[in-house]
């Protein structure tokens, strides 16, 4: 004899339309198998109920048999249940456009999908669908496991001061590596420059951690400082600016800028690679280190606004790298003026000892200073 199902009562749709549904059973054929003699069997089938719960409004369906496949009853497709939650082929949603809105306000914020799907109670797909067909871009998993932050956009156009300032010291310091999908910017400068970095961290908006590592050289440990920030967006704006990603030598080139941003950019360099001395006989040096081609265009730029004579550009011994050399009471002290003549973002060690030097007046801003604040080489103040 068999058994009998008893009817069951119309109760309200699963998605929550406020539809009343009917619910039935629907009866497979499920097989059972054993395992005998060394293998599996199939030993009797016979019909399973199911309770299957569907609106005709939403597609929506509510069947426990998660194998069973069934006709969306808006565009007649064939699908499975365990795939979704509706048809991805018709235009009905799951969630309503309130949810969806607030899915895509919190993703905007810097929710994850992930922790939103646990606190929403919703199925992840169901969010990645609503975010897509809101057309808001999905963010990579390099953004999603992020630890530190800065102003990736910092160097996506040179257009004040401190920009083509620090272009031009990552060029001199800093070198960028482009490899096996790593993107890292890399400054390292010695201990006593610790304050420089941070000057840096400040303008980029970075919340990266300082490094310390300790070197080895001649047996002797020397500290040194070290900032590493990984970010493609980044990178990749300062490689189009000009900074060549792994072997930077060589390659370097003075970027198109207007004469008053180049100025800047000319004084990153040099607290980069430069350097301004008095020599034995007691003659003020300039000197700066580079290729030779890099060399000849920043030449042009010193003869052109400091109204400076050509020289020789010198190579050192068995070494590719070349340097360039001015010397003199008066002509040194020019440069130094082009160079830091209103300044705001300078290397504080060199303009100390620029300061100790007699011949140079400098005007450039400190913290503890008004902009309009005169220094002339020398003074004990």
């Amino acid at each position: 004899m068999s058994k009998v199902y008893p009817d069951l009562e119309p109760r309200s749709c699963l998605c929550g339309c406020g539809k009343l549904v009917t619910p039935r059973w629907d009866f497979t054929r499920k097989t059972y198998t054993k395992y005998k003699s060394g293998h599996w069997t199939r030993t009797k089938s016979k019909l399973v109920p199911n309770l299957n719960e569907c609106c005709l409004t939403c597609g929506r369906f509510g069947c426990t048999h998660l194998s069973h496949k069934t006709f969306c009853p808006v565009c007649h497709t064939r699908r499975k249940q365990r795939q979704s939650p509706a048809c991805k082929l018709c235009s009905q949603r799951t969630i309503s456009l309130e949810q969806e809105a607030g899915i895509v306000e919190m993703y905007r914020l810097g929710l994850d999908a992930r922790p939103m799907s646990r606190m929403m109670g919703i199925g992840l797909s169901t969010i990645r669908t609503a975010l897509k067909r809101s057309e808001v871009k999905m963010r990579s998993g390099s953004e999603i496991h992020r630890k530190y932050t800065c102003n990736k956009h910092y160097f996506d156009d040179i257009d004040c001061e401190g920009k083509a300032y620090w272009l031009g010291f990552i060029a001199a310091d800093g070198h960028v590596n482009v490899r096996h999908g790593s993107y890292n910017l890399v400054i390292g400068l010695t201990i006593s420059d610790t304050d420089h970095v941070k000057k840096f961290q400040q303008s980029i908006e970075s919340d990266h951690v300082l490094l310390f590592p300790k070197h080895l050289v001649l047996g002797k440990n020397y500290r040194s400082v070290r900032l590493s920030i990984s970010c493609k967006h980044l990178v990749e704006a300062l490689v189009r600016q000009g900074i060549p990603p792994q072997n930077k030598f060589g390659k370097i080139r003075l970027p198109d800028l207007s004469p008053n941003l180049l100025r800047h950019y000319c004084r990153g360099y040099v607290d980069g690679d430069g350097s301004i001395f008095r020599s034995a006989r007691g003659c003020l040096t300039f000197t700066l280190t580079s290729d030779r081609i890099f060399l000849t265009e920043f030449q042009q730029v010193l003869m052109q606004e400091c109204y400076l004579s050509q020289t020789k550009i010198s190579s050192y011994k068995n070494s590719k790298a070349s340097y360039l050399v001015y010397g003199g009471n008066r002509q040194v002290p020019r440069i130094l003026h082009y160079l830091y003549h209103d300044a705001t973002v300078f290397l504080d060690r060199k303009i100390r000892y620029y300061l100790s030097l007699p011949g140079a007046q400098l005007s450039f801003y400190l913290p503890s200073q008004s902009p309009t604040s005169t220094i002339v080489a020398g003074d004990t103040a």
